[in-house]
C-alpha cells in the first residue's frame, strides 16, 4: 500500500513539473553542457529522491548530464539562495518548495528575493 501511494505520489509530482515547463521552452532555456540540479534539502530525504528522480528523466531526455547538489538549511534558502545567485542561463534548475517562500518570511536579511529572484 505504502509503495503504490508513494508511486501515485511520485507520478503526479512528475506530471505536475512536465506540465509546468513546456517541451519546446526547456529546449531552448537548457544550454548545452551539464545542468545542476539544487536540491536545498538533506540527502535520502523525500525531495532528494524526487530530485533524483527527475534528473534521471531530464537527462534521457535532453541527452545532457545532470548533477544533483544538496545544499540544506535555513528552511531551504541556502539552495534557494546560491540558484537566485548563478546565472540564469537554464543551467541551474532548483527544486522549489512553499517552505521556501514560508521560511523566507522568518528570516529578514536574505542574499535574494524569493518573489523576484526564483
Amino acid at each position: 500500500m505504502l509503495n503504490s501511494r508513494r508511486q501515485f505520489c511520485l507520478s503526479l509530482l512528475l506530471s505536475v513539473f512536465a506540465t509546468a515547463i513546456s517541451s519546446a521552452y526547456a529546449e531552448e532555456a537548457i544550454p548545452p553542457g551539464t545542468i545542476k540540479f539544487i536540491v536545498p534539502f538533506v540527502p535520502g530525504g523525500t525531495a532528494d529522491v524526487l530530485a533524483r528522480t527527475i534528473s534521471v528523466r531530464l537527462g534521457k531526455k535532453y541527452n545532457q548530464s545532470v548533477v544533483v547538489e544538496n545544499k540544506p538549511g535555513m528552511g531551504g534558502n541556502i539552495g534557494a539562495s546560491e540558484t537566485a545567485n548563478t546565472k540564469p542561463d537554464g543551467s541551474t534548475l532548483l527544486l522549489g518548495t512553499i517552505g521556501i517562500h514560508a521560511a523566507s518570511s522568518v528570516y529578514s536579511k536574505l542574499s535574494y528575493s524569493p518573489d523576484k529572484d526564483l
